[in-house]
């Protein structure tokens, strides 16, 4: 459960680079 959550939490932070990065770009 502790691997499963930090994946979860490490997705999140990864999606919101990306869309931080992808509205730099716009």
């Amino acid at each position: 459960d502790e691997i499963v959550k930090s994946q979860d939490e490490n997705i999140d932070f990864i999606n919101q680079i990306y869309e931080e990065e992808k509205a730099q770009l716009q």
